[in-house]
């Protein structure tokens, strides 16, 4: 504001400035004016008498002082306004020097504003990694006197382990539809998409419940799925830069256009109001299904391979191929970490929205706190050879185990601990895990497994 009133008054005073020029002007000209008027009057006064002539002279030397004082009386009154102006502008020009210094203070304010909660974060997360390690450190405690070592990876899980991992293949099912490696999606009842349709299973007993052809505008390839918490529609990418949002019977409920290129990863943020996308064209997008219209669009530099997102919509990660696993919120980037020397194959969110686990070409998989991701350390989980394909961890729904698809089987690993509970020798290209039958106690969990020959099988323990 002040700088619009210092350009208003310069303005003024320069338009003074001009007329004041003018004013002169005027006068020389009146001055130009007068001296010929007398000049002719000299002449007519040979015609005349010497008392006549003087008369006139007089009169009009009178007239032109008279004309003379009041253009001098008008610049005098000019001059007075112009002082006016400039003792206006040299006040808005204290003013505003004063108001760049309040400014200056106010952001020299609010950089040590900031560096103080900088500071707190920094004391947050260290508060919050000293509260997990003597959490974990109880946790430990507690298997050590249920086990006298850590279990060895063998075929067969140990009967007596609290932390069971399915070993035991209940059924099997050979789809009509190829399935594409690793996108599986699971929630109270389990859904496998298949290339052009979707599968329906009962989530403990793994029977097929039913086969629906999906309807989209587009004809290519689906390539990935995710089931609404509300349990009531199923988002679906494909290769033709598609996202629809269908129903379990596989009718198109509304098209969600805008990436160009396939879809590698989708899921809702929360609710079946919002969902993510990620695709093979480097960008991230936030989506409105209900007015079935991006929200946002993030290009990222690096080529995405997969995302994730918590299951209370307020976080999300995603898997490059170079190898890094990014965090986001649903407002920017919080961190990027160096997840993986080689490919990053796939990333997940644990349940309990805890922990990031991430598969590498590099034959790890990476395990991170999503609180301390800045500043955390990478737990890497060995001793397996991973496929040459895209493929997602799976966690247990207690967020303890998690297992992965390898070259020579499906590996599970204690979560907390780092150390292996199995290995089920079959060649699978994908692994979700699902809640099995309630017993007395709790809830056994079951994993799921998808094949390459359009195979899927259920284990249980």
């Amino acid at each position: 504001m002040t700088e619009e009133w210092r350009t208003h008054f310069e303005t003024q005073y320069f338009a003074q400035q001009r007329e004041m020029h003018a004013m002169a002007e005027v006068m020389d000209l009146y001055e130009k004016l007068r001296k010929r008027d007398l000049a002719r009057q000299v002449g007519n006064s040979i015609c005349c008498s010497p008392s006549e002539a003087t008369s006139r002279l007089e009169s009009a030397l009178l007239q032109k002082s008279r004309q003379i004082e009041s253009q001098q009386s008008l610049l005098s009154d000019l001059q007075a306004q112009l002082s006016l102006k400039e003792s206006e502008v040299r006040d808005l020009n204290k003013r505003l020097s004063t108001s760049i210094s309040q400014h200056t203070q106010l952001r020299s304010q609010l950089e040590a504003t900031h560096a103080l909660l900088q500071e707190k974060e920094l004391e947050i997360v260290r508060l919050r990694t000293e509260i997990r390690a003597m959490e974990d450190m109880g946790k430990m405690e507690i298997i050590e006197t249920l086990h006298d070592g850590p279990p060895e990876l063998s075929d067969q899980q140990d009967s007596e382990s609290k932390l069971r991992i399915p070993h035991r293949m209940i059924c099997q099912h050979k789809l009509t539809s190829p399935v594409p490696p690793g996108f599986i999606t699971s929630g109270p009842q389990t859904v496998v998409v298949g290339s052009d349709r979707i599968f329906s299973f009962n989530a403990v007993t793994g029977g097929l419940v039913s086969e629906s052809a999906v309807v989209t505008a587009d004809s290519g390839t689906l390539l990935c799925g995710a089931i609404s918490p509300e349990n009531d529609s199923i988002l679906v990418g494909s290769s033709e830069s598609q996202l629809s949002l269908i129903d379990f019977t596989g009718r198109l409920i509304k098209d969600l256009k805008g990436h160009g290129g396939k879809v590698k990863s989708c899921g809702f943020l929360g609710s079946k109001a919002k969902a993510f996308s990620v695709a093979s064209d480097r960008t991230i997008k936030l989506w409105d299904l209900t007015r079935a219209s991006p929200i946002r669009s993030v290009p990222v530099t690096s080529q995405l391979v997969a995302g994730a997102a918590c299951s209370d919509g307020t976080m999300m990660v995603t898997a490059h191929l170079n190898g890094k696993v990014s965090v986001w919120s649903m407002q920017d980037k919080i961190c990027e970490i160096d997840a993986h020397s080689d490919t990053c194959l796939g990333v997940s969110i644990s349940p309990d929205g805890r922990f990031i686990t991430s598969i590498g070409k590099d034959d790890t998989v990476a395990v991170i706190d999503i609180h301390m991701a800045q500043t955390g350390p990478i737990h890497k989980l060995t001793g397996f050879k991973a496929l040459a394909v895209e493929t997602n961890p799976a966690c247990s729904r207690d967020s303890r185990i998690v297992s992965v698809s390898g070259a020579k089987g499906i590996y599970s690993w204690d979560l907390i601990l780092g150390t292996p509970l199995g290995l089920i020798h079959t060649d699978s290209v994908g692994v979700a895990c699902v809640p099995g039958p309630v017993t007395e106690t709790k809830q056994s969990q079951q994993l799921v497994s998808i094949h390459a020959n359009g195979t899927v099988k259920w284990w249980s323990d």
